[in-house]
């Protein structure tokens, strides 16, 4: 009864309008085989008889909102640091950063950190500061191109989801997810809607790490 009462609100709350639940009665093999191979074939058949609507075509149902502040034109770009003080803060971090992945209790824990923003401003210089002060064993460098086409036949996100660190381990990604919506969006390599799709999409693939004791951090270089 708990299990039948805990499968009624599953269903419930699951079946939306692009992966609806079909219930089947089980009981005789025979029509149950019939329904799921004929509810199958059907699928199919009307996903493959839709008309191809070229990506140009299509558009989203609503317009991100924007609030007219732009945080990367109010930005203070001449901030400096006097060499001598960097070089005994960088050893100061790099010392900190080691004893914590040391620690412990960051065996329970894994790390995924996202680097994004402008070309030459200096992402790859911060990731080299970050590894010096690594155990190799510990952490891997992801650097995001192109996807292959093996990553172009499965969903958009399968391709960071297979790059995740273990727990103790740290996942640095050079260029992240955000592509979606940044160089994808701008080359007119995606369509509007799944562009407009992806920020949802990025914002419960992060959330679900960080219910899962990953710690999420990124940063948007710019010069």
């Amino acid at each position: 009864d708990k299990f039948q009462e805990v499968a009624q609100h599953m269903l419930r709350e699951t079946s939306t309008a692009d992966a609806p639940w079909l219930v089947v009665e089980g009981t005789d093999e025979r029509y149950r085989s019939l329904t799921v191979g004929q509810t199958i074939l059907d699928a199919l058949r009307r996903r493959l008889d839709e008309p191809k609507i070229p990506h140009r075509n299509r558009k989203a149902g609503t317009t991100p909102s924007i609030d007219g502040v732009s945080i990367i034109d109010r930005l203070d770009l001449d901030r400096v640091v006097d060499k001598e003080v960097y070089k005994a803060e960088l050893d100061e971090q790099q010392g900190r950063l080691n004893t914590l992945t040391r620690h412990k209790k960051f065996e329970k824990l894994s790390v995924v950190t996202a680097f994004e923003g402008s070309d030459a401003a200096g992402k790859g210089g911060s990731i080299r500061r970050i590894t010096q002060a690594l155990d190799a064993r510990r952490y891997t460098v992801i650097p995001v191109a192109a996807p292959n086409d093996e990553e172009k036949a499965r969903p958009y996100l399968w391709r960071f989801w297979r790059q995740l660190p273990e727990r103790g381990r740290i996942s640095i990604f050079d260029r992240t997810w955000y592509g979606r919506v940044l160089v994808e969006r701008v080359e007119g390599y995606c369509s509007e809607v799944d562009w407009m799709r992806a920020y949802s999409e990025i914002n419960d693939f992060e959330e679900q790490l960080a219910k899962n004791n990953t710690v999420v951090v990124k940063f948007w270089l710019q010069i």
